[in-house]
C-alpha cells in the first residue's frame, strides 16, 4: 500500500504570523503517523508538507518588492523551508518514524509550459528500504527563471507517477465546499469531480499564500487523478484524523474523482 500524505503548511504553522510553528500540532501529527506505521507494516508512506508562514511569507515579500524571485530570494526561501523541514523531520524521528528529508528543489522543476516534472526513482528506492521520504514546497527552476514549486504540485506528481493507492490532503477545513467555507451556508461536498471543477466556488487563498487556494490545489490533479487509487481532502487539525485516514477509517472529508 503506497500512500502520499500532503500536510498543509497552514496545519503545521500559523499563516497569520511569519515564521510561527505549531509545534504541538507537528508532534501530534508525528505521533499519529508513528502509531499507524507500527500497526501497518505493509504501508509505504511519502510525506509532503507546505510552506505555511515560512516559504509563503518570504516568497510573497520578494514578489511584492522585486516582482520576481531572484538569486537572493531563492537562497532565503530555501533556507527557511529547510528550517521548517528540519523541525518536522526531527519530530517524526523523535516519535520513531524513519523519516528522511528530501530536497525538492534538487528533484523537481517547472517547465516552460508550467508543468511540473522531476526524478522519482530515488524516492522509490528509499521506500523499498523502509524509509519515509519527506519532501516540501520549495523554490526551484521554473520556466526561464526561478519560482515556487508547490507542495500540492509535488504531491499530485508523485502520486500519479508512482501510481499511489491513495493521495491524502490534510488541510485546515473538513474538505471541499461549494463556496468559501467561511461564508454562511457553505456546504461540504462529499465528492468533487475534477471534470466539473469550474462550476464550484470553493473560495480562494487565505493569508500568506503564493500558490492559490483550494481550486488551484485540485486543478493541479487533472493530469494525474486517473492514475491514483483514491484522493481525499480532510481536516488535519482534527485530532486523530491523520491516524484514522491512514488506516482507511471513515472520516468527515471530500473524495476527489475524475
Amino acid at each position: 500500500m503506497l500512500v502520499v500524505l500532503k500536510v498543509g503548511g497552514s496545519v503545521i504553522t500559523d499563516k497569520s504570523r511569519p515564521f510561527s510553528i505549531r509545534m504541538g500540532v507537528i508532534d501530534r501529527v508525528s505521533r499519529e503517523i508513528a502509531a499507524v506505521l507500527s500497526e501497518r507494516r505493509d504501508l509505504k508512506l511519502v510525506l509532503v508538507h507546505g510552506g505555511g508562514s515560512f516559504g509563503h511569507f518570504v516568497a510573497s515579500e520578494f514578489l511584492r518588492e522585486r516582482g520576481a524571485i531572484d538569486a537572493e530570494g531563492a537562497y532565503v526561501i530555501a533556507s527557511y523551508m529547510d528550517e521548517l523541514n528540519r523541525v518536522f523531520v526531527g519530530s517524526l524521528n523523535a516519535y520513531g518514524v524513519p523519516a528522511v528529508s528530501i530536497s525538492s528543489r534538487g528533484l523537481f522543476y517547472i517547465d516552460e509550459n508550467g508543468v511540473i516534472t522531476g526524478y522519482v526513482k530515488a524516492i522509490s528506492m528509499l521506500l523499498n528500504r523502509g524509509l519515509v521520504p519527506v519532501l516540501y514546497g520549495d523554490v526551484g527552476v521554473a520556466g526561464e527563471g526561478l519560482g515556487i514549486i508547490s507542495g500540492d504540485a509535488i504531491s499530485w506528481f508523485l502520486a500519479g507517477t508512482l501510481g499511489a493507492d491513495r493521495l491524502l490532503f490534510a488541510t485546515t477545513v473538513d474538505g471541499v465546499y461549494d463556496r468559501d467555507p467561511s461564508e454562511p451556508g457553505a456546504r461540504l461536498l462529499s465528492v468533487v469531480r475534477l471534470s466539473s471543477l469550474s462550476s464550484i466556488g470553493m473560495g480562494g487563498a487565505h493569508g500568506m499564500d503564493v500558490t492559490g487556494g483550494m481550486k488551484a490545489k485540485l486543478g493541479m490533479g487533472i493530469p494525474y487523478v486517473r492514475r491514483i487509487g483514491e484522493v481525499i481532502v480532510f481536516n488535519g487539525r482534527r485530532r486523530g484524523y491523520i491516524y484514522k485516514v491512514l488506516r482507511g477509517e471513515s472520516i468527515r472529508c471530500t473524495r476527489v474523482v475524475p
